[in-house]
């Protein structure tokens, strides 16, 4: 007796060719799903693993500055002491003292810069919170010569920045800026009442406008022009014509800025010219330079730096990583090794 085969009707057919052709769109979905999350996985550890080589490379641009900056020192107790760009460190990270490598793993940029070549801010008070003539005349000479401010916008910034760093509540006349002057301006912050921290606290401060502190394309603002490290000694071998033009005392000697400016152009080309290098080490080695006859220089400047900064810049594959850093050296002791500090470091 034969058994009945199962009637199956073409509206059943139907449905079970589409039931399979659904669940074949679901195997082929899950399939490239997986690819796509195979090649996600692959190109996320791609890129922890360039991130890593960066900071990697970052980390080493940072520690060979140190290393150049402390040999420096160390080569300076044998010769007379002396820190100007001609040197191992202001060649970074081109050097004949110290050959790298060629990097496969990335590229490695990266500048060595003497903070004490800069104006230093918490310099223009004494510890009880006066003037310290020399440096205001300095600042101000910069305000008005290099930025083009009037004396009346000049002193807003010099009055407002002491009241920024002295510690009474007293605001200096008409155009100072206790933190009073701050809450009625709608502004969340208040003064200090304390020495600088940092240079971008300017930006807080009365009359600092972003022009001034960031500079225009061709012209360096404030930013690159002051610092917060150093021991108040201004070096004449490393600061930028700006800054050396309001050294000289322009006010006294009648010396218009311009004048001034055309005289720091002149300190450049000597400094720069490797015939002098060995005269740099000292003082008064500006006395040399074509003009120097008429010129009088604030007798706020030194020939040697302990404090730099080190920008680093590491590519590896399509990821970058930037390292900053903030370095002290101290070497008074002979018969010690130089030694090296880290005043601040930022990695990112």
């Amino acid at each position: 007796m034969k058994t009945a085969e199962p009637f199956i009707s073409q509206g059943e057919q139907g449905s079970i060719l589409v039931l399979v052709l659904l669940l074949m769109g679901v195997v082929v979905t899950i399939s490239v799903y997986g690819l796509r999350m195979a090649q996600v996985e692959s190109t996320g550890a791609k890129i922890v693993e360039q991130s890593m080589q960066g900071r990697a490379l970052s980390e080493s641009g940072v520690r060979l500055a140190k290393f150049l900056l402390q040999n420096d020192l160390q080569q300076d107790r044998e010769q007379k002491r002396v820190d100007h760009p001609g040197e191992a460190w202001g060649r970074f990270p081109e050097n004949r003292e110290v050959l790298l490598p060629e990097l496969e793993t990335g590229e490695l940029e990266g500048e060595i810069v003497d903070e004490q070549g800069k104006f230093p801010l918490n310099s223009l008070l004494n510890e009880k919170g006066n003037w310290r003539s020399a440096y205001r005349r300095v600042f101000f000479n910069l305000l008005t010569g290099h930025f083009h401010l009037s004396e009346s916008q000049a002193e807003t910034v010099l009055f407002s920045l002491k009241d920024w760093m002295d510690s009474d509540q007293e605001p200096s006349g008409t155009r100072g800026a206790e933190s009073v002057y701050y809450r009625q301006e709608d502004k969340t912050w208040t003064c200090r009442n304390a020495p600088l921290k940092s240079v971008a606290e300017l930006r807080l401060i009365r009359g600092v406008s972003q022009d001034l502190y960031s500079g225009e394309e061709k012209t360096p603002g404030l930013k690159e022009l002051v610092t917060v490290h150093g021991d108040g000694g201004i070096n004449i071998n490393t600061a930028p014509e700006p800054l050396l033009a309001a050294l000289l005392k322009q006010r006294e000697s009648g010396m218009a800025w311009s004048e001034a400016r055309r005289f720091a152009g002149n300190m450049i080309l000597y400094r720069e010219d490797r015939m002098h290098w060995d005269r740099l080490a000292e003082a008064q080695w500006w006395t040399d330079v074509a003009g120097a006859l008429s010129v009088q220089m604030h007798p706020i400047t030194v020939t040697t730096s302990s404090v730099f900064s080190v920008r680093i810049t590491a590519q590896a594959g399509a990821l970058s990583s930037q390292s900053y850093a903030v370095l002290s050296r101290n070497g008074s002791e002979s018969d010690k090794p130089p030694r090296m500090e880290r005043i601040r470091y930022e990695v990112r």
